[in-house]
This record gives C-alpha cells, sequence and structure tokens, in this order.
C-alpha cells in the first residue's frame, strides 16, 4: 500500500449521529455568515509590519531595541574583534544566513547612542540625516535602480548590490528587497567599520519571513565569525543584536510584530492572517497564485466562531499544499488548492474545495462539504486515517456532496488506489457524495493499526464503476471488529460488502442498490430493504436488476419501473436524497441513493 505524498488520515461520523451532525451542520452554515470580510490575503502582500531594529554594544552590555524601546540585554565585557572582511547587509558568507524582504535606512555608527537618539533615527530619513555623531554610514535605499548604493554619512563607504531588487515602496522612499537566498549588499572594509569599543546598528526591515533560519540585516564579517550583527530573526524566529567575545554573545527579543492584514496592506500567508483575524472574521483571498501554505495553532481561536478564508470579489486564487496543522475553528471555502492535510487540527470546515487531494490525519470534527477531489495517478485522492499506532484516531468526520474522481494507476504500477481509503476511525459520515473512475474501490474502510472501526455510516451516496473490478463501497475489517457500521441508501455499480470478524452495536446494510454476492450475506451483517443484483440476505431484499439511468457514466438516478422504487425502508430513511429531493415523495421510499417517487 503506498502512502500519500503529503499526509494520512482517519475518521468519521456514526450512524445513530447522523442526524444530529445535520443539525450541527444547518447551525455552523448560519453561523459562518456572520462574519465580516476585514481582512485580506495577496501574492504581494506582507506577513509583517515596518519595525525599526537597533543594537548597540558600549563595552559592557549589548542592547537589542525594537521600535526604539530597548527589548533585550546581555551583560559581556571587552573590546570588539576587528577584521579586513566586508560589510554586509542582508545575508553573510560564513554561515550563511539571508534576510527575506524589504530593508531601508540602515546606518552604522561607532558609538553606543541612547534610547532617545535611537527614538530620533526612526523619525529622520537617512537621506535628511548625516549628521549624527558617529555615524560611520548610512544608506538612505533611495537610488531605485543601479548595483551601487551611496554612503549618506559622507564617508564614502558605498556598497555594492548583488541579486537585491529595487522597490519604489521602502520606509521612506525606495527600498531594496531581499529574496532570503543569496542577495546581499557588500560594503568593503574600512577602518572606520571596524570600532572596537561600542558601536550601533540600525535599520528599518519589513520582512517577508522569519525562521526557523536566521535572517541577517547588518552583519560585520570575520574569517569565521562575525565582529557585530543585528539580526531580524534566529532560528527562533527572534530578533537579535550580536558581538563576538571569545565566542558568539546575543540579546533576543521576542517575534517583530505581525501585520493585521487590512484591505489597504494585506498579508502574505494565510497563516498571519488566521492570526490577525478574530473568531467570526472573514479573510478574503485576492487573486493571484500562492505557495504553500501552513496554519498552524493560535491560543485565540478554541472556540467558535470559526474564521473563514475565501476568495475576494471576483477572485480565482489558486493555492499551493495547505497544511493546517493543529489549528481550530477555521474554514476554507471556494478556494483552488494544490492538496490540503488536516493534521491534529479540529473544528475545521473544508466547503466547496478544488484539489487533487485530501488527507486528515489524527485530526476531529472535519467536515468536507461539497468540492472536487482528483486526479490522483498511484495515491488515494483522499485518505483519512491516524497519524501513527499510537497516535489520536480521527472522530467526527463528516464528508457531504464531494465528488471524488480519477484515482487511477500508471502503467506497471502496483499501487492500491482508491478514490477515498479510511484507515482506523471512531465517527465518519459520508453522505449525498459521487465517486467516479475509481481503480480499485469507491469507498475502501479498513482498521490499519486498532483492528477497529467504529460508528460509520455511509448513506445517500453514487458509487460509479471501479477500473479493477473491486468492490464499490467495502468495509474490510475480516479480522478485526465493527463497532455501529451501516451502508444505507447507497447506489453503487460496483459489489459491495461488509466484512466484520466481531460485530459491536450492530452492522447493517439497508435499501441500498447495486449488485451484490451470495457469499458475502454474513450472518452478523443485518440486511433490509437491499435491492441486490444477485442476491437477497433476507426477507425483506429483493434479487433484481438495478434499472440504473446510465450506470457506464455513473449516472444512477433510477429508470421508470426499476425495483427500488418504494422498496425502501418505511421505518428508517434520510429525509432527503442524493439531489436534495424530499424523500418519500409517494407511499414508501425508494431504495439506493435516488428518489424517484
Amino acid at each position: 500500500m503506498r502512502l500519500p505524498p503529503f499526509g494520512i488520515t482517519a475518521g468519521f461520523i456514526g450512524v445513530a449521529a447522523a442526524l444530529l451532525v445535520a443539525a450541527a451542520l444547518s447551525l455552523a452554515d448560519a453561523g459562518a455568515e456572520a462574519g465580516t470580510p476585514a481582512l485580506l490575503v495577496a501574492p504581494t502582500g506582507h506577513d509583517y509590519t515596518w519595525t525599526h531594529l537597533a543594537a548597540t554594544y558600549d563595552g559592557t552590555t549589548v542592547k537589542l531595541y525594537v521600535n526604539g524601546q530597548e527589548a533585550a540585554s546581555r551583560n559581556v565585557t571587552g573590546p570588539l574583534p576587528t577584521s579586513t572582511e566586508p560589510l554586509r547587509i542582508g545575508g553573510d558568507s560564513i554561515f550563511p544566513e539571508w534576510f527575506d524582504g524589504l530593508i531601508d535606512d540602515v546606518r552604522v555608527y561607532d558609538r553606543a547612542l541612547a534610547p532617545a537618539e535611537i527614538q530620533g533615527d526612526m523619525v529622520t530619513p537617512v537621506a535628511t540625516d548625516s549628521w549624527r555623531a558617529g555615524l560611520v554610514a548610512g544608506y538612505a535605499f533611495d537610488e531605485g535602480v543601479g548595483a551601487t548604493v551611496t554612503d549618506s554619512s559622507g564617508n564614502s563607504h558605498d556598497g555594492v548590490v548583488a541579486g537585491a531588487a529595487w522597490t519604489p515602496n521602502g520606509h521612506t522612499g525606495a527600498a531594496l528587497s531581499f529574496d532570503g537566498t543569496d542577495d546581499w549588499v557588500t560594503v568593503p572594509d574600512a577602518g572606520a567599520l571596524e570600532p572596537t569599543a561600542a558601536m550601533t546598528l540600525e535599520a528599518w526591515v519589513r520582512p517577508t519571513k522569519l525562521g526557523p533560519t536566521w535572517r541577517a540585516v547588518v552583519l560585520k564579517e570575520d574569517s569565521w565569525h562575525l565582529d557585530y550583527g543585528l539580526y531580524a530573526s534566529t532560528g527562533t524566529s527572534q530578533p537579535s543584536a550580536n558581538v563576538f567575545m571569545d565566542g558568539h554573545v546575543d540579546a533576543r527579543g521576542d517575534s517583530l510584530p505581525g501585520n493585521s492584514c487590512p484591505q489597504s496592506d494585506p498579508c502574505l500567508s494565510l497563516d498571519r492572517a488566521y492570526r490577525a483575524a478574530r473568531p467570526g472574521d472573514v479573510v478574503e483571498v485576492a487573486d493571484g497564485a500562492y505557495g504553500p501554505q501552513r496554519i498552524e495553532p493560535d491560543a485565540t481561536k478554541t472556540a467558535p466562531p470559526d474564521v473563514i478564508f475565501e476568495p475576494a470579489p471576483g477572485a480565482s486564487p489558486t493555492l499551493g499544499p495547505v497544511v493546517v496543522d493543529g489549528a481550530q475553528h477555521l474554514e476554507l471555502r471556494d478556494l483552488r488548492i494544490d492538496g490540503w492535510h488536516a493534521f491534529y487540527g479540529s473544528d475545521l470546515t473544508f466547503r466547496n474545495i478544488t484539489s487533487p487531494s485530501l488527507y486528515v490525519t489524527s485530526a476531529s470534527h472535519v467536515r468536507i462539504i461539497g468540492g472536487s477531489y482528483g486526479p490522483q495517478t498511484d495515491y488515494d485522492d483522499g485518505q483519512i486515517r491516524a497519524a501513527c499506532p499510537s497516535c489520536a484516531v480521527p472522530t467526527d468526520i463528516v464528508v457531504d456532496g464531494a465528488r471524488f474522481h480519477d484515482a487511477t494507476l500508471s502503467p506497471g504500477s502496483d499501487a492500491h488506489v482508491e478514490c477515498l481509503q479510511v484507515g482506523d476511525v471512531d465517527g465518519l459520515t459520508i453522505r449525498n457524495s459521487t465517486f467516479v473512475n475509481c481503480q480499485t474501490h469507491d469507498v475502501f474502510i479498513s482498521p490499519w493499526w486498532t483492528g477497529l472501526v467504529r460508528n460509520v455510516l455511509l448513506e445517500n451516496n453514487f458509487g460509479g464503476p471501479v477500473r479493477d473490478g473491486y468492490f464499490g463501497f467495502r468495509i474490510a475489517a475480516g479480522d478485526g471488529t465493527c463497532d455501529n457500521v451501516a451502508f444505507r441508501y447507497d447506489s453503487s455499480v460496483s459489489t459491495f460488502l461488509i466484512q466484520c470478524g466481531t460485530v459491536v452495536n450492530g452492522a447493517s446494510m439497508v435499501a441500498n442498490v447495486g449488485p451484490y454476492v451470495p457469499w458475502a450475506c454474513y450472518s452478523n451483517v443485518t440486511f433490509d430493504h437491499n435491492v441486490w443484483d444477485g442476491a437477497a440476505c433476507s426477507d425483506t431484499d429483493t434479487n433484481a436488476p438495478s434499472d440504473f439511468v446510465d450506470p457506464a457514466n455513473s449516472d444512477l438516478h433510477l429508470k421508470t419501473g426499476a425495483a427500488a422504487i418504494g422498496h425502501g425502508d418505511p421505518a428508517q430513511y434520510p429525509s432527503t436524497d442524493i439531489d436534495g429531493q424530499t424523500r418519500p415523495i409517494a407511499g414508501a421510499p425508494d431504495a439506493g441513493a435516488d428518489e424517484v417517487g
């Protein structure tokens, strides 16, 4: 059995809970409309605001300042080392450590500025300020073009731009944009850039990314270490002021402030917008292509209502793979995503998503409403299972009105491919969904590690022909245990099967329509009002043709006069059919997912 490219999953909801879940979904839908579209994400956005950083050393203490306020300090004594290596802006050749984002108004002093002086520099652009005592070098980055940045201090310590791009959207005037990979500005060494008693470094920064690597803003290199430096983030995303005194010494502050994602200044990532949002907010996603996204937990999102992401009016954005890694109370709707993975999250809704794949791994309370999943080659369209033998089993998972299609094998592949594969699970409902052109199964449910399949309901689904002639809808727990599992009012072109070693609290097939084989009339499964083509497993079952309108093309509506019409169980049936039509129309309900009347 072959694992998916990223992520695996588990979990769904039981027969007895189905009506309660439907009511909960109705309430959730009503609440989802309450949010206000106050926030915006865009491919050209920024997750962080412009922030002023400063590092000082006065011979006894290294300090970090963020927006003019002291954020951290470390006691250390001694002269700064000196070297003939260059001063770098936006990266270094020692480690290396590359800044990702915008840098503007850089200053280097040979003394430690007082807080009031740093605050004065914050409101004074470099281009208008070359007079403050001790200024060794200053870079306004207002050139806007070319490969040279001019030293505004008058000391002629000009720098050479390599890779970094000019942008007019600086903190004041223009700025340089660094790609986080290999961009920097190199300032050749000079005696004035080798202070020994004290120093101050300053810069305005607007990062695109912080961490997990160190992000250098300004740094004086030595042969194998820095002499002094200023970082926007360390490996823990903390800004830091740095000196070398018989070893690297740094003072680290809290992570830089994030953007609040207003319409006028959008964020770049879904994770930042999720954190900036209040419960119930709607985040609009602007048009364009986005890279991979990871949404992580936020302590303020542990209760309803959900934060909702949806396209901005008229937009059709496309997102790279989206991993929801432990986040809660989140809804993604009407988006095109290159595969999504719900990993350990809870209270998540994926509504009308177009994606080649979905994976639910050890997550709980997940709603997959509408949407289209596929195509996939040599992998399942979707998996739901636990992350590991000792990991949480997915719980309370609902798939409602989704379409799974084209999970197929490449020539010569021996993968076991389904449209939807489910492992260990406690609470799963699959309803009103359609499965088309699946390789080996439409839905295959089998315990991976626990040996238990619990609280599973398949209801009102269409299962089209499978390519390799396996089963359509199947629970395979022959050596394990089934607890409260049911196929009810489903229609399939391929054979049904519930196979359980032990049954607790019932295993049943009620009012389904499709092919069946006599050997699968197991005594520990209850059969009631099914229309089987090939068998009758109880007195209420009927052995008759399925009479679907166009089974080869997965149209499993019933023909006029089909044996399934009026053959459903009058004591139990869903209130609507797969098309949302009221059930029953007249007399007893029809068997299968389609209600003709």
